[in-house]
């Protein structure tokens, strides 16, 4: 566990500073027609919470900065998420991101220590998921901290 605490320290700084750039170019005065469309597109998207939860499983920080751009409301505000079981729950994009991160803990602490070659598997995957996810927290935390303003 101290092994990953470090990680994290050691590789936040640099995350926020890259967000930050990210940001920074898409607030270039040349980006405002690609924005002003994609703007529309999410405006006249019905089923837009997939599309988030997606990125978020992802880790797909341009697609959700771009997003968080023009329409921050919408995207951080409570969006309905369609899960395996076809149940249907509202979530904020902060819970969203949270929740499948501790999942993704308690399913690493699960598949530690086991030996199967499938398991090592699923063990690579669930660190992969989890390294993508993590990826997004700076980028959610300067849009929560800033708000509207951007």
């Amino acid at each position: 566990m101290l092994r990953c605490d470090k990680t994290v320290k050691n590789w936040r700084p640099k995350a926020i500073e890259s967000m930050f750039k990210l940001i920074t170019i898409l607030c270039n005065p040349k980006m405002r027609d690609a924005l002003e469309t994609i703007r529309l597109l999410v405006q006249n998207t019905e089923e837009i919470g997939g599309v988030i939860s997606y990125y978020a499983l992802k880790g797909k920080a341009i697609e959700l900065s771009v997003l968080l751009m023009v329409a921050q409301e919408r995207v951080m505000g409570p969006f309905t998420v369609q899960y395996e079981d076809g149940s249907e729950a509202p979530v904020i994009l902060g819970q969203f991101i949270r929740g499948e991160l501790a999942g993704l803990v308690d399913l690493e602490f699960y598949l530690m220590g086991r030996k199967k070659r499938e398991y090592k598997q699923m063990n690579k995957l669930c660190l992969e998921r989890k390294s993508a996810m993590i990826s997004l927290l700076p980028l959610l935390s300067v849009f929560e901290t800033a708000g509207v303003a951007i």
